[in-house]
């Protein structure tokens, strides 16, 4: 893969380093096809981008509490494994899939896999499942695709005539308000047309992240949410958990769910974790503590109901960007649908076309551009925050939707819309 393109996508989508934590983490918990995988991805952890600039005391504070984080992705992975085998069955849909070794084991078993996620994760993850699966390989399939498009997540299921178990794992943290609305719409749709169920803990990480790492690490007196925002927070400004789902009571993001056309079933999950002996990842000590923890978590287990209120995504139109300077503006013409695929192309071209520029002023011409997501918004931070203090970025045309994508994430009081 071309590596420029490849931190382009991780600028855009800061979440490709969670993916390759993920796999470090499982890898470091003795899981075999773990290590079979990441022996040809060799990810690595690294240090949170942030951590340089806090104090040496806060830096060894987060790293202890990495320790606590590490392992509630562990219990995550394994809980969601067990929770599937033991009496669900169908098809394991993987939104977000990251580079977890799932497909590797479910094959073994004879299980249908579709791993959805990311170009950036995808492209590399694709050849090197190929090597690591060596029976039933049909089962599996792994498809680039924004679950806020619903016509890209139909294309990855397309032909499965199984129920779908659609997981999403650390994905729905990531996405805003707006997002979710969409997210939760198209996967209702695809419930509406394959049998299954929606099953994610997403909703108690909050709970679970702050619990976790006091009975992990005793002394613990800071938030994981600021060491989460720490690992992930750079110039694309993301804002961990900020959603309706994510955030408040459970009884809160329940009424949530609810108006979004779901019933909830809560599960526990230490259940299928597999005793606390699974938690390799801890010290043995502190095991039994965590693992008192993980019987308050539970699975969100929705299942669709027919609801005249929706929010589908579907779109056959491409996108493009039309970009030209003149002196020192840079106009842009956007088109379709500027979501986490699409985000890549804008800041690519974006990169090109203002190399040895001295650009003060950006307008955007966005009357056909028919959806934005966080990707996009945060390449447009990019171009915002690239510009001179006295320079201007304005976004002329939007639609009434764009403009309130804009106004829920406060982006309008950073440019100028027209």
């Amino acid at each position: 893969m071309n590596s420029g393109k490849t931190e382009l996508r991780k600028e855009v989508n800061p979440v490709f380093l969670t993916a390759q934590t993920c796999l470090c983490v499982l890898d470091r918990s003795g899981d075999p096809d773990a290590k079979q995988l990441n022996a040809l991805l060799q990810c690595t952890i690294t240090d949170p981008p942030g951590l340089s600039k806090v104090s040496p005391q806060r830096q060894a504070m987060f790293g202890r509490m990495a320790v606590g984080l590490w392992s509630a992705l562990e219990a995550r992975y394994k809980a969601t494994n067990g929770f599937f085998k033991n009496g669900r069955g169908g098809c394991f849909v993987d939104l977000a899939c990251g580079f977890v070794p799932r497909a590797i084991g479910f094959a073994r078993s004879g299980i249908r896999y579709v791993g959805i996620d990311l170009p950036a994760v995808i492209d590399r993850l694709r050849p090197a499942m190929a090597e690591c699966i060596t029976e039933n390989q049909e089962l599996v399939s792994f498809a680039a695709a924004d679950v806020t498009d619903y016509a890209s997540l139909a294309k990855a299921v397309e032909g499965i005539d199984e129920d779908l178990f659609i997981s999403a794992e650390g994905l729905l943290p990531y996405l805003t308000d707006d997002e979710i609305k969409v997210v939760f719409g198209n996967i209702r749709r695809l419930l509406s047309e394959h049998p299954g169920v929606f099953v994610t803990s997403d909703p108690e990480l909050e709970r679970w992240n702050k619990r976790i790492t006091t009975a992990a690490v005793p002394g613990m007196i800071s938030d994981p949410k600021e060491f989460v925002q720490l690992s992930e927070g750079n110039i694309s400004d993301v804002r961990f958990g900020d959603n309706c789902v994510c955030k408040g009571s459970r009884e809160d993001v329940e009424k949530a769910v609810n108006e979004m056309g779901f019933d909830v079933d809560l599960v526990p999950l230490y259940t299928y974790i597999g005793g606390e002996d699974q938690l390799r990842s801890l010290p043995e000590e502190r095991r039994a503590a965590a693992y008192e923890v993980y019987k308050s978590i539970c699975f969100w287990v929705l299942a669709a109901r027919d609801t005249e209120d929706a929010h589908f995504s579907d779109s056959n139109e491409g996108f493009s960007a039309e970009i030209k300077c003149v002196k020192t503006t840079l106009y842009i013409t956007l088109t379709g649908r500027l979501d986490t695929v699409t985000s890549t192309t804008l800041l690519e071209l974006y990169r090109k076309a203002v190399k040895d520029q001295d650009i003060k002023r950006i307008i955007i011409s966005a009357r056909k551009l028919q959806y934005i997501s966080s990707a996009g918004l945060r390449v447009l931070m990019i171009m915002n925050k690239s510009l001179p203090s006295n320079g201007t970025l304005i976004v002329n045309y939007a639609s009434d939707d764009i403009r309130d994508v804009f106004a829920l994430t406060g982006f309008d009081t950073m440019i100028t819309l027209n």
